[in-house]
């Protein structure tokens, strides 16, 4: 009886098999909350330089709060949240950040993120008016059913800082 080599469709079938198993092991393995956290935080910005509100939001809970340093007090739910940056968003049609000594903690096996950071802002109302500001921040993004939310955050303006 001749063995004959294998060709065709099923020649690679074992390599491909072996593949599909590494990455579907490794996924869970290699999965790095804190990675997946600022990809969605590159996201929610692109999506603030853009204007797209709801870009922006896509990144929030339905039920997230935020306590605005600008603001001073908490805004409850996606609905007010659009509201609140909408209104800010016009008052403020140029707005820029750079963030300062960022750090990330992970909690409950990698479903629960905190982020804090400093971030020097530059805001500039529709008449060329400049408002920068120092602020601290606070996010607490949670892993549900597969994507990273806030569910909470909170900036604080710090003054005394020149």
């Amino acid at each position: 009886m001749a063995i004959l080599p294998r060709s065709g469709l099923f020649s690679s079938f074992p390599i491909a098999l072996a593949a599909v198993a590494f990455l579907l092991c490794s996924t869970s393995v290699l999965a790095d909350p804190v990675s997946e956290v600022r990809e969605s935080i590159r996201k929610m910005n692109e999506a603030a330089r853009k204007g797209d509100i709801d870009g922006f939001l896509s990144h929030f809970a339905d039920n997230a709060v935020v306590t605005a340093g600008r603001k001073g007090f908490r805004v409850e739910g996606k609905q007010r949240l659009k509201a609140h940056y909408s209104g800010l968003w016009q008052q403020y049609p140029s707005r820029g950040a750079q963030g300062r000594q960022g750090m990330y903690r992970v909690y409950l096996d990698g479903k629960v993120v905190i982020r804090n950071v400093y971030s020097e802002q530059t805001w500039k109302d529709a008449n060329g008016q400049m408002s920068p500001a120092m602020i601290r921040a606070s996010q607490t993004w949670v892993n549900i059913d597969g994507r990273w939310l806030i569910v909470d955050q909170h900036a604080s303006k710090i003054t005394g800082i020149q």
